[in-house]
């Protein structure tokens, strides 16, 4: 079985807007839907993603007993209605702290630190509901 697909028929797009719409809202859903190429100069097309048949069916809602069948679907789901859902938008702060020693010259920084502060949520792993 081929997984490396990123090909989504036509109307799974619009199921998965439709869910997305339906679940999150329209601030999460771009203008247009999302479409991604390969960048391979050989790849083969033929195969589709891997993906939900019913996008409205929710990991929280599957009837299914088993761990690591939830767990594989909860990906499978996440990733494809992500992959539909307009982008977050981050802020990225860095910071270097340094020294000057007792002649003016510059030391070597002594560390340095980034945080990162999601300004929305979206495309990176989507709404937490």
């Amino acid at each position: 079985m081929r997984t490396d697909g990123i090909d989504m028929a036509p109307e799974a797009v619009m199921a998965a807007r439709d869910a997305i719409k339906a679940r999150f809202g329209d601030t999460y859903l771009p203008k247009s839907p999302r479409m991604h190429k390969n960048k391979a100069k050989n790849a083969q097309e033929a195969h589709e993603c891997i993906r939900p048949t019913d996008m409205m069916m929710s990991p929280d809602r599957l009837p299914v007993a088993d761990r690591d069948q939830k767990a594989l679907y909860d990906l499978i789901w996440k990733r494809t209605i992500a992959s539909q859902m307009e982008a977050a938008r981050m802020e990225r702060t860095t910071v270097e702290i340094g020294s000057a020693d007792a002649s003016g010259w510059a030391c070597a920084p002594i560390g340095q630190g980034h945080a990162v502060r999601r300004l929305s949520e979206g495309l990176r792993s989507g709404p937490r509901r």
